[in-house]
This record gives structure tokens, sequence and C-alpha cells, in this order.
């Protein structure tokens, strides 16, 4: 029975034996793939084999994790596990084969993973963390035992997605052994088409290491050589490390980590650092860093030929040497003067400001560092991100000596954290041309400026200054039918300059810049200009929005060759206001004494080309002693002048949009000028005017043509030729084609008061381009003795009305009248005449025909008065009188009938007249004075 019972025992041991060998594999494999997924990996697969007493294999495991932009993937098969009971008593294993193993980097098209952490946050670092409990003086120990003796690797197969190059998918095989306390391996691996690589290594402790990294292939050198030892001083640990790098035999690697283009043959250079760490020996390891007594040292040498950098840069060298010294959180460095790096950039980088990319000149442009003194900094590894200062000058040219833009910038400090640049000071000089973009909508052939100044950015705002002696040369401008030879800006005083990265808003403001321009033409008229002011107030712009406020001062403006007048300098205010869409502006034009002779308001849109402009002349108003024309307009003929009065002159201008191809072409649609004129008096040869009154409404066709709204009354009170009309008013309607030098005018329905009665005309039609110029007068019930009273005859007298009609014709040399005729009105008149005593005895030593005449006309009553006109253009009268009745004194006469004929010059007629006139009137002035 007892026997019988330790048999059913047995039988259970060996039954729960058996089962719990049967489910170890389930169960391990299940706690390890539900471990590996709390961990973040992906599609975990893991499957054990039953284990054996030398053996145990892993069929398959595989799993994934997502990396961002990238997936990790990992898969091994048919792993075997060697042992020793004994051994793996103590958790060690003899031999772990891996015969296929492969790892992919994979690009990420499922991001749904991609914002969570790759792995999960573990408990955090305790006081039983191995880098709290570890010190400096562990570091010196020999290499603990591994779990294994040897790993071998049959066949390894890494594959990259992102990288290039050959080496973007490599197989490595090899085995890695520890013996006698001692780590070594020799790995051998090979990319498509490559030779064959070799990693020896070998260390006895995690200070003393020694590492060869070398091709296989015959007479190659060693891409990278790395050796450290260490040793203890004084209760500090020493470590003494050096590293070489054969950059061209590197190149292969190099296109793993960054896209560096197929041409790997023309990779060259040599890296060689050289460093001493020191410690304490019983600083924990985690403390190292903010140890005081943690200290690292040493030179650096480097000289590397890239051919690309996909997407930023080109044919890069680099070359520096220096040295560093510093702790492990904070390491300082120097920079031995040279040039530090020359390449081919097709980049800007994220920190230039908008308004400073537009300026640059896009594709390929060389770039150039270089510095003429030690440059020196420092790298604060501890931070987070990593933040690294530069203490300059550091020289950096961008663009060709000989290209379009060259730009240069002299850095004297710069803070980066990552990759951003959080400050900087520096200053800059751009030359070379604008790029065309910036002058759109403006006609010119070229644009070249010279930039200097400097920059300061502190916390993603860049504060600049632009310094004297920046300019700006623009040649050829055109806009509409204005052109320019050439123009200089020149910056009179530094103007700041602002910009916030983050939101890309640029300001600028308050400056001023010296205007000089050669060679400007308007409407075909020559204009000089003295000097000139732009005054700006302030900039903005943000994107590719922009403001603009500020103005123009432009002094000894001269207008040259005008067919009439020389106008004398002016001076010109502009106060404008623009952004991307447009601009308005107000502007006031001064005469020298004489403000705000012209003012005006312009408004016009960049995108469409529409736009409208109000133009005002004056008020201008005048008086007969400061205020004459004369004394505004010296170069005006001396024979004309304006002495009284007011004038005002306004035009109204609108050009549409879209309506010509070339917009930088200003076309006005029909406008409108109106000129007024308020009791005006004038000065012209051979008179004088006084009180003209009109209102003139014109329309301007474009550029190229003016002619009348509508027929104008004007009203004159008085035109004095020494004969005086009173009451003139004329029709009048001009057209004017600018290209011609005079308008053509159409003058109707003249009227006019004149000796008592009335001249009258239908109209003349006054082209210059067509004589004569005809002109017919009617003249009605004119005043007899107003007439006579023109001969300043002494004692001749006369009554009566006369009516008449004058054909005039005018030409370039004059008036002329041909076949004139006046009468006088039925019943007649009288003529008296009685001699001075002068007169009197040359008539008593006279015949008895001339006594008779004498008497007759003494008191001549007249029926009949008839008078022929000619008139010839050099001022010469000739009349034809006929004179019919008798003296009712002498009563046996019998009617008596006269035929004269009179010649007299009625230039210098009407010149005395004029003087006699000019004479009485100073005399009574002065009398009023008084």
């Amino acid at each position: 029975m007892l026997r019988y019972r330790y048999q059913r025992i047995v039988l259970l041991a060996l039954t729960g034996l058996m089962s719990v060998y049967l489910l170890v594999p389930l169960m391990v494999s299940y706690g390890v793939t539900q471990w590996l997924s709390r961990q973040g990996y992906r599609n975990v697969i893991v499957q054990f084999g039953y284990p054996g007493w030398r053996e145990l294999s892993i069929p398959v495991a595989s799993f994934q994790l997502d990396l961002g932009d990238e997936v990790l993937m990992v898969s091994v098969t048919n792993v075997q596990v060697e042992y020793r009971l004994p051994d793996l008593l103590y958790g060690r294993v003899s031999r772990v084969v891996l015969p296929y193993l492969a790892i992919q980097m994979l690009n990420n098209h499922d991001r749904s993973f991609a914002g969570e952490s790759a792995v999960e946050t573990m408990s955090d670092e305790g006081s039983g963390s191995p880098w709290n409990v570890l010190t400096a003086g562990d570091l010196l120990r020999r290499i603990p035992v591994l779990p294994f003796e040897e790993v071998h690797l049959n066949q390894v197969t890494v594959f990259r997605e992102q990288a290039t190059g050959p080496l973007r998918k490599v197989a490595i095989q090899g085995v890695v052994e520890q013996r006698d306390g001692e780590l070594g391996g020799r790995l051998s691996f090979q990319g498509r088409e490559t030779a064959s690589y070799t990693l020896s290594l070998t260390g006895h402790s995690a200070t003393t290491w020694a590492a060869t990294l070398v091709s296989q292939r015959p007479q190659a050198a060693p891409i990278l050589t790395w050796q450290s030892t260490a040793q203890a001083r004084d209760g500090q640990v020493q470590v003494e490390g050096k590293l070489e790098v054969n950059v061209r035999e590197l190149a292969p690697f190099i296109a793993l980590a960054v896209p560096i283009g197929p041409e790997l043959s023309t990779v060259s250079g040599r890296v060689a650092v050289v460093w001493t760490a020191t410690a304490s020996s019983s600083a924990a390891l985690s403390a190292l860093r903010e140890s005081p007594e943690s200290l690292l040292q040493g030179s650096f040498q480097a000289t590397v030929t890239l051919p690309a950098l996909k997407g930023v840069a080109k044919q890069i060298a680099i070359a520096s040497s220096g040295s560093f010294s510093g702790s492990p959180a904070r390491l300082g460095w120097t920079i031995d003067p040279g040039v530090l790096g020359t390449a081919t950039v097709n980049m800007q980088p994220r920190f230039v400001p908008g308004v400073v990319k537009s300026l640059l000149p896009s594709g390929d442009q060389p770039i150039r560092v270089e510095q003429r003194q030690p440059l020196q900094g420092t790298l604060y590894w501890s931070e987070s991100p990593i933040r690294l200062t530069v203490d300059g000058p550091v020289h950096v040219g961008y663009g060709a000596a000989t290209g379009p833009l060259v730009v240069e910038v002299d850095v004297a400090r710069a803070d980066l954290v990552g990759q951003d640049l959080v400050s900087g000071e520096g200053e800059f000089h751009l030359r070379g041309l604008v790029p065309p973009s910036l002058a759109a909508g403006v006609s010119v052939r070229e644009v070249r400026g010279e930039l200097w100044g400097r920059v300061v950015l502190k916390q993603h705002v860049v504060n600049g200054t632009v310094h004297v002696p920046s300019m700006m040369t623009v040649k050829q401008f055109e806009q509409g039918r204005v052109t320019m030879s050439s123009a200089i800006v020149e910056v009179a005083a530094p103007i700041p300059v602002r910009c916030t990265l983050e939101s890309g808003q640029c300001a600028a403001g308050p400056g001023t810049l010296r205007i000089g321009a050669q060679g400007i033409r308007s409407a075909g008229y020559d204009v000089t200009l003295a000097e000139g002011t732009v005054t700006l107030q302030s900039a903005e712009s943000v994107g590719s929005s922009w403001t603009a406020h500020g103005g123009i001062d432009l002094a000894g403006v001269r207008v040259g060759q005008l067919p009439v007048v020389t106008i004398p300098p002016s001076a010109w205010q502009v106060k404008f206001a623009a952004n991307q869409a447009g601009f308005k502006a107000d502007a006031r034009g001064d005469l020298p004494g004489r403000e705000g002779v012209v003012t005006a308001k312009v408004a016009h849109s960049f995108g469409g080309g529409e736009g409208s402009a109000r133009v005002v002349l004056g008020p201008l108003q005048f008086d007969a002693e400061a205020n004459r024309l004369q004394k505004w307009l010296p170069g005006l003929p001396a024979s004309f002048d304006l002495t009284a009065g007011r004038i005002t002159a306004s035009t109204d201008l609108v050009w549409p949009s879209g309506r010509l191809k070339d917009s930088t072409t200003v076309a006005p649609q029909p406008g409108r000028i109106t000129i007024q004129a308020e009791q005006v008096s004038a000065a012209v040869p051979g008179m004088a005017i006084q009180g003209i009154n009109t209102t003139l409404d014109f329309d301007l066709q474009g550029f190229e043509q003016v002619r009348s709204s509508q027929p104008a009354v004007v009203n004159v009170a008085v035109i004095q030729t020494g004969v005086m009309l009173s009451n003139v008013s004329v029709t009048a309607d001009l057209q004017w084609s600018l290209s011609d030098l005079w308008p053509v005018l159409d003058l109707k329905d003249f009227q006019a008061s004149l000796f008592g009665g009335s001249v009258t005309s239908s109209g003349l039609h006054l082209d210059p381009a067509a004589p004569p110029h005809r002109l017919v007068l009617s003249l009605r019930r004119l005043d007899l003795a107003k007439l006579l009273s023109l001969e300043q005859q002494k004692g001749l007298q006369g009554t009566g009305l006369l009516n008449g009609t004058i054909p005039l014709a005018v030409t370039a040399n004059g008036v002329s009248v041909k076949d004139g005729t006046v009468e006088a009105e039925a019943p007649g008149g009288v003529i008296r005449y009685q001699p001075s005593s002068e007169s009197a005895a040359l008539l008593a030593d006279a015949d008895s025909g001339m006594k008779l005449v004498a008497q007759a006309l003494s008191n001549f009553q007249y029926t009949v008065l008839k008078a022929g006109v000619q008139y010839a253009e050099d001022g010469v009268l000739q009349l034809a009188a006929q004179l019919e009745g008798r003296n009712p004194d002498m009563k046996k006469s019998p009617p008596i009938h006269f035929n004269v004929n009179v010649q007299e010059n009625v230039l210098a007629l009407l010149q005395s007249l004029r003087l006699v006139q000019d004479i009485e009137e100073s005399l009574q002035n002065k009398a009023q004075r008084r």
C-alpha cells in the first residue's frame, strides 16, 4: 500500500514537471510579449522553443517601434542559445548564434502613433540607480563578466529608407567574445556594391578602449581609430583619448546620416581630436556634469570636403583647428584664425527676415566664412536643448564677387539654442543689383544699391540700423511722360529697423534720405533738381503687406526751354502714405517768396493701375507792387504783366484700370481743367486791360489735347490802347493740341463800348497755323466829339453819331484794314473850328480860299460825313473823308463839299495818348497819396 502511494506521488511529480516543461515556452513567450508591448513596441511576436540540456532555440522574435517620421522594425529567426547547466545557474551562456537578424528603419506613413512616446517612462532614477551608485573610480575597474562568452552574427541586415549612398543597406557578420576579463570583437559589414569593412575593438574597462574601423580593400587606410586610457592620480580619475577619422574613407557612413549625393569619390578630409578628462574618483556618475572637479580639455583639427548636402549646399569645404576646455556641462572652445568654410548654397536661413530674403539673390550662391582673429565660444552640454555661444568677429560673405548681389556680414556675437539662433549681433554690407521683383510696376533699366548697417537679434526680435553712406542708384526711369536718366538716393541719417521673426512683422523709421537726379524730362521739357530729401516717418511690413508714411522735399526745381516764360526755381513738398495696394500723396509747390502756388492730391493703385489726381493752381492774388506777375516770374517779357485781381486754376484727372498692357504708363481718361479769373488787370504789348472776369472749363484728353468744355463768356471792364474800350464781352472757345506751341481760338459775340457807342463782331477764328485771321467790326453810334478829342487839336469840336464797318486782317506782322467805311447818322451834326492865336496869325497871311474854308468850319453844319478807312500793318492810317453841309452864319454862301485825305501814324498817336494818360494817372496818384 505504501509502495503504491509512493508510485502515485512520483507519477504526479513527473506529470507536473512535464506540464511545467510544456507550459514554460508559452508562458515566457507571453510574458515577454506583454512586457515589450507595455514599453511602446507594436506588432510584437515572440516564440520560445523547448529548452534542452545544452541549448535553447527561439524560432522567431519581431517587434516594431515608432520613432516620429521613421519606424524601427526588428526581426530575428532561429536563434540558438548554447549553455552548460552549471553556468546557466550563474546566469551565463556559452554562445548565442543569430543566423538571421533584420533591422529596418522605414518612413512612417501611419502617423497615428507619431505623437506617442516610444518607450513608456519608467520609474524615476532613485538612489538605487547605477548612475547614482557607480562612481568615476569604478570606471577604472575591469569589465564585469557578461552573460555570454561568444555572440555569433551569421547574417545581419540593416536598412534605412531615408539614407543615401551605398551603405543604405548593410550586411553584417562577425563575433563578439569575452576572454579573461577583456572584451573584444571583430565585425565585418558590407553595403551595396562596396568593399567590406572590419571593425576591431578591445577593451579592459569602461574607459580603456581601442577601436579601429578599416575597409578590406587592399592598402586601405583606417577609417576611424579610437584610443583611450585611464589612470588614478591623487584621488582623481584622468582619462586621455585620441580620435582620428579619415573623412574620405568615412564617406559611405556620412551618407547614412545626411544626404550628400552619389559623388562619394570627391569626399576628402581628416579629423583629429585629442582630449584629457579629469574627475573626482568619489563623484557619482550622475554628478559628473555638475561637479566642479570635472574638467575636460583638448585640441582638434579638421579638414572636410563634401560634394553636397541635398537641398542645402554643395561643394562644401571646412577647415578649422583649435582647442577646448571646461566641464562636461560647460565647454569653452577657441578656433584659430583662417577660412572656416566655403560652400555653394541654395537656401536662406530661417532667422533671416522676409524683407531681407526678398533682397537676396535666388539660386546657387557661394558663401564663405572666415575669421581674422581667434574665434571663441561656449557649448552648454547640460542644457536641453544644447546652447552654443560664439564671440566673433566672424566674417561671412554671401554671393559671388562678380554676381548681381554680394552680402557681407561681420558677426560679433551669436547664441544658438538647439537649431535656433536666439540672439546675435553684427554688421552687414549689401551691394549690387536690387531684384527686379522689388521694382515691379516701375519701368527702370537697373536699380543698384549699397547698404551698410548693424543688426542685433534677441528673443526672435531683430533690431537693425541702416547707416551712412548707404545709397541706391536708379538708371533709366520711365513713368508715363516722365523720364530720368539716373537718380541717387543716399541715407542722410541712420534709419532704425525692427523685425519680429515669429510674426514676420518688420518696421522701419524714422529716417532721412537725400535725392539727386540727372536727365529729367517731363512732357518734353528738361527738369533739373538742386537737391531733394525723403523723410521716412514709419514703414511696416507683414508678409506681403506693407505700409509707409513720410514726406519728400524737392528744392531748386527748374523747368527749362519753355516757349514763353522762364519759371524761377521752385520748391515742392510731398506727404505720402503707401501700402501694397497703392499710395496717396498731398503735394505743394512754392516759388521764391510765394507759398502754396500749386497744391495737389494724388491716389494710385499698384494692383489695378487706376488712380486719380486733383491739381490746384492758386488762388494767385496780384497787385501793382510786390505781387505783380513780373515779381513772381522774372523771366517774363517786360511788356507783359498782371497787376491786380485773382486767378485760380484746377484740374481733375482719372486714369482707369487695366486698359494698357504696360502698367507703367498712365493714360488719363478725359479730365477737366477749370480757370477762374476775378478782377484781373493785365499789361500786354500795346494795351492795358482791367477787370477781367471769367470762368473757363476745359476737357483734358489724356496728355495730348485740351479743349473747351463749352464756350465761355469773358468780361473785361476796360481795354486801354490809347483808345478806351469798356464793357467788353466776348465768347471764347479753345482747342489745343499740346504738341503745338499755340492753341486754336474761336472768339464770338464780341461787344464793347467805344466813344459812347458800341463795337460788335460776329467772331474770329484764330488758328496760328493758318493766317491771316479776319474779323469784321461793326461800329454803331460813335460820338464824333469823343473821337475828335483823340486828335488833340485845340479849337476843333464836333457833334454827331457815326456808324461803320471795319474789316480787320490779323497776321504775324500786325493788323491791317482794307476798305473800311465810317458814315454819320442823319441828320448829321456840327463841326466847329476855332483856330488858336498861332493858327489865326497864319490864316491872316493865307489866300482868300483858305480864309473861306476857315470861316465855313467855324460853325459847319454837315449833312454828310463819310470816310474810307485804310490801315497798314506798319500803323499808318489813311482816311478819305467827304463832308457836305453849310455854315448858317454864311447866309449867302452855297452848300460846301469838302474832300479831305488824312494820313496818320496811329501807333505813334496811341503811344503818345497812352504816355499822356500814364503821366496824368501818375500825377493823380501822387496827389492822392499827399
